[in-house]
């Protein structure tokens, strides 16, 4: 089964930017290979793969393009409200078909679980010092309000890559509370439905801040 895969890379970088001075994040490199790549990696030539990007930005596609093999659909957008709102963007290519949502900065360094046979979001039991920019997953919502976010032994965190088996519910949801959704998009839908699977990783890192991405590319490397 082909796969449709939505990676939003529209957002402007500025956790990054002193690394990054002016390129996309999702070009950070990481042992020579740059996120998108890390990504790509998870999926196979003939999926469906949507880019996200801000329409501002003319270097990634140029830089792209030559050095991989998938056949990326480039979606430029000027929507800043949130993922949500970038991600509609890319509505009229995802239709009503399921479809993995990856943000960029977010990088899995295991296989992507075997079961698409529902919603599904991952998470992470991996201690961050950062955590509380993480969001918390409690049994079936996700907590983004950080004063409510406690650090527990037993806490999980949304890590940014989800799985929408329901995507014609995720649009009609998605139209009905549309503010809502532009800001917190499959975190939103998930808060709305409770209808998901969670799957565990400790294998994983956020590129999105200075320090994790220095502990990611040390990890790597190694």
């Amino acid at each position: 089964m082909n796969k449709t895969v939505v990676i939003l890379a529209a957002g402007k970088g500025t956790r990054v930017a002193e690394i990054m001075k002016g390129k996309n994040k999702c070009l950070i490199d990481l042992s020579n290979k740059t996120a998108i790549e890390y990504i790509l990696d998870h999926f196979n030539i003939d999926d469906n793969i949507i880019l996200v990007l801000n329409e501002k930005d003319n270097h990634t596609e140029k830089f792209i393009t030559p050095r991989i093999k998938h056949k990326i659909k480039f979606v430029y957008t000027n929507r800043q409200q949130g993922p949500g709102d970038s991600l509609s963007a890319a509505r009229d290519l995802i239709k009503d078909k399921p479809f993995i949502l990856w943000y960029c900065d977010t990088i899995l360094n295991e296989e992507l679980p075997k079961d698409f046979s529902g919603n599904f979001i991952i998470c992470s039991n991996q201690y961050q010092e950062n955590y509380a920019k993480y969001m918390v997953v409690p049994e079936d919502t996700i907590i983004t309000d950080k004063s409510k976010n406690v650090l527990c032994a037993d806490n999980l965190f949304y890590i940014g890559l989800s799985y929408i088996k329901d995507a014609e519910l995720f649009w009609k949801l998605f139209d009905e509370h549309t503010e809502e959704f532009k800001k917190l998009c499959d975190i939103a839908f998930i808060n709305y439905t409770h209808r998901f699977n969670k799957f565990i990783t400790s294998e994983w890192y956020d590129v999105g801040n200075v320090n994790s991405y220095q502990i990611a590319k040390s990890m790597l490397e190694n």
